[in-house]
């Protein structure tokens, strides 16, 4: 009779123990629908992002080399016969004065020699050459410049108000400086440019881009309709 009384009391003892094993099994679950459980998130370490470095467009200009003036026409001159040159000495203050750059190319410059060539070049590199030619001073400082240019001629004719001759300044200039310098009529439509070497070439005022087109010395232009 003992035995009998003590089987329901084992039942109910396993029984109790079941729920409490499955309810915490449901608390401890990450997936469970309960919304008494736990909220378990898991946790993913990401790398942190790279640092993320802007050039800006002056500093990418900084770090690519400047283009020497030789490089474009438009920005250089190289001295010929028919110019004339100031030039300053400043170890000799006497010494300083116009010279004018002779048939061969020469210039009277006694300090540096029997009649130094100058043909060529940029005033730059004149400078630096009668510079190293002067021997009455261990450090001789020259600067030079171009005065009157007289040697890079160009012809104009045509439909304008003040044709002939012309000087260029560079070794190569837009036709619009040409343009502005002689006055191109209104009835002007056509610009046709014979260089030094025959050929020629002719372009339609009309279009912006004709400004752009460069002159040399040598060069005849005629402007007409």
């Amino acid at each position: 009779m003992r035995d009998r009384n003590r089987v329901p009391v084992v039942f109910a003892v396993g029984f109790i123990l079941l729920l409490t094993a499955t309810g915490s099994a449901q608390r401890n679950n990450p997936f469970s629908a309960n919304p008494d459980t736990r909220n378990v998130q898991a946790r993913v370490q990401r790398p942190e992002p790279e640092p993320v470095v802007i050039t800006s467009v002056v500093e990418q200009r900084a770090i690519i080399p400047a283009a020497t003036t030789d490089a474009d026409p438009t920005r250089t001159y190289k001295v010929a016969p028919g110019d004339t040159l100031y030039i300053v000495l400043a170890n000799a203050p006497n010494a300083s004065g116009y010279y004018s750059v002779r048939a061969d190319g020469s210039i009277d410059f006694p300090l540096a020699g029997d009649g130094p060539n100058v043909q060529g070049m940029n005033t730059g590199e004149i400078e630096r050459s009668l510079s190293s030619d002067i021997k009455l001073y261990r450090d001789a400082h020259l600067q030079v410049t171009v005065r009157e240019f007289g040697s890079h001629k160009i012809n104009v004719t045509g439909l304008v108000e003040r044709n002939g001759e012309r000087f260029l300044q560079r070794e190569a200039m837009p036709l619009f400086t040409v343009k502005a310098d002689v006055g191109v009529n209104a009835w002007a439509r056509n610009v046709t440019i014979t260089h030094a070497s025959g050929s020629k070439e002719t372009h339609d005022l009309r279009d912006i881009r004709t400004d752009d087109v460069l002159v040399c010395a040598g060069d005849v232009i005629e402007f007409a309709k």
